[in-house]
């Protein structure tokens, strides 16, 4: 038999007072002897649980409003023992496990609420999240296992849904959020900004985060503790780009910043995400004095991601480019002699002041009713002596090798990097603003060379590069075709390209399927792919 202080009801009682007065410390401690006790009718046992398990709630949350994360978790793990009919009900325990970085329990959590729950797009949200975070997560892997919601009303959750679906960018949520008030503004921020966590843009994210906590309707909301504590535990640690950045200036290294624009043609096309990847890892394990970061969908709004030396724009161009409306912020960098290159659909701008740009930055652009896209197999056999070309080989790849584009008058200031003679079959379409003109019928007619890569160094001293190969994701593989690229962003970022040009780990398979936008295809051949690009068996990869 326990002893008492005071008789059982009494006890209860002192300790529900105490909880009233805010001395949750205190209620527990009174609640504790009754919790132990094995001589108490059942009815009363259940309401001593029952207060216990509200003490410690309680608890739970404002340890985590206060970031004290281990204690959170240890006052949610004990309720749920106490109330084992509760565990499914409580999100908060999955959210306290993910800032612990317990991804594993915390996606557990948030699938186990998802059973009471089904139409909650946070649940789903926050099941991404845990997902991504883990060791051997990614955002790839959390789009395959979002848990779908329909019918959850609330604006704008389903345009939240479908950023983390990948079907939306995160502009249209906060478009959405914008014109719904304070509350949808708040939650367009808050998730706009755990989706920039994670795409591992640390810098994006803190914004977002720090707009939601700041909102009138983060105030006496849970959602809203979410985000100030989120800034308080992620602003004391400096993001990787950060980290990186501080490392480039204390060592005299050259920054280089890759603009990933957004998914537009399907798996293994446009992979400007995946392919941005790939180029940032080889440069920074190359073992040279460059730092290399990716920015994802775009064009950043923070500034301060533009004290680089170098930046590589891969995504799709026209009327659609990622420079449009940023003509002077990027001439503003040119003239700093910031190197620019632009890969594929990025070399195509349109005509008038921005392609005018284009052929001032990179010496020359695709102009609609200009240049064509065709596929071909062109046959690099002869490639000029420059730092680009260094230890690159005479190679051959069928990809969509853009041509006839707008040089600079006479092609001042601008060397060939890659040129052939496409055959006339490249120009069997109708003419179209993409696909055929009388002015490249008749330069190919007179048999005149064309350029499907290009660099020139500008008079403000900064170096330009242009490349229209890259439609085709798998290319990257090809060591030739990436070394070349890898050589030109160098250059462009005015780092010494060494005699045999930069060193680079040949990439298997697992290396290509990795941080794609889109969904590998139900008919996706993975050993067709591996054969026809030379990679690895399947015991390489890593």
């Amino acid at each position: 038999m326990a002893a008492y202080a005071l008789d059982p009801g009494d006890q209860l009682a002192a300790a529900q007072e105490m909880y009233r007065a805010g001395n949750l410390g205190g209620a527990l401690q009174g609640l504790e002897p009754l919790l132990e006790a094995d001589d108490l009718d059942q009815p009363f046992k259940q309401r001593v649980r029952e207060w216990a398990a509200r003490v410690l709630q309680t608890r739970g949350e404002e340890h985590f409003r206060e970031a004290r994360i281990a204690e959170s978790i240890a006052d949610f793990d004990r309720q749920i023992q106490l109330q084992p009919d509760r565990a499914a009900a409580h999100w908060q325990r999955g959210i306290v496990y993910y800032y612990a970085g317990e991804y594993k329990k915390g996606a557990q959590q948030f699938e186990l609420h998802q059973t009471v729950n089904p139409e909650d797009v946070e649940n789903a949200v926050w099941h991404f999240l845990c997902v991504a975070g883990g060791p051997d997560g990614s955002v790839e892997k959390a789009r395959r296992s979002l848990i779908p919601v329909t019918r959850d009303s609330r604006v704008p959750m389903a345009q939240i849904q479908r950023l983390f679906a990948g079907a939306v960018t995160p502009e249209e949520v906060l478009r959405a959020g914008e014109g719904a008030g304070s509350e949808a503004t708040f939650y367009a921020d808050l998730y706009v900004g755990l989706y920039y966590e994670a795409l591992g843009q640390g810098d994006e994210s803190l914004r977002y985060l720090a707009l939601a906590a700041n909102n009138p309707a983060a105030k006496n909301n849970y959602m809203g503790d979410v985000a100030r504590v989120h800034l308080k535990l992620r602003k004391d640690a400096p993001s990787s780009t950060q980290a990186r950045s501080q490392n480039a200036t204390r060592e005299g290294t050259r920054r280089i910043l890759l603009l990933a624009g957004e998914p537009s043609h399907g798996y293994g096309a446009h992979d400007h995400w995946a392919g941005c990847q790939l180029l940032s890892k080889s440069l920074n394990d190359s073992g040279l004095p460059v730092v290399a970061d990716v920015y994802r969908y775009g064009w950043p709004r923070d500034a301060k991601m533009f004290g680089v030396d170098c930046v590589v724009m891969y995504g799709d161009g026209g009327r659609g480019h990622m420079i449009g409306g940023r003509l002077s912020q990027m001439d503003t960098l040119a003239k700093k002699g910031v190197g620019i290159v632009c890969l594929h659909y990025a070399v195509e701008a349109p005509k008038g002041p921005t392609g005018d740009k284009f052929v001032e930055w990179i010496g020359g652009y695709f102009e609609t009713d200009w240049s064509v896209n065709p596929h071909w197999t062109p046959k690099f056999s002869r490639l000029p002596e420059h730092p680009i070309t260094r230890g690159v080989k005479p190679f051959e790849i069928n990809d969509e090798w853009y041509y006839h584009m707008r040089f600079r008058p006479a092609m001042r200031g601008v060397t060939p990097i890659l040129s052939d003679l496409p055959p006339v079959d490249t120009l069997s379409r109708p003419d179209g603003a993409h696909s055929g003109n009388r002015y490249v019928r008749a330069a190919i007619a007179r048999r005149e060379v064309q350029h499907m890569a290009w660099a020139v160094e500008r008079d403000d001293g900064g170096r330009g590069f242009g490349f229209t190969g890259g439609h085709v994701h798998w290319n990257w593989a090809d060591p030739n075709f990436r070394k070349l690229v890898l050589n030109a962003i160098l250059w462009c970022a005015k780092v010494d390209v060494p005699p045999e040009g930069i060193s680079d780990q040949a990439k298997t398979l697992a290396d290509m399927e990795s941080n794609h936008d889109e969904e590998v295809p139900a008919d996706f051949d993975r050993e067709a792919i591996r054969k026809n690009y030379n990679l690895p068996p399947d015991d390489a990869d890593h």
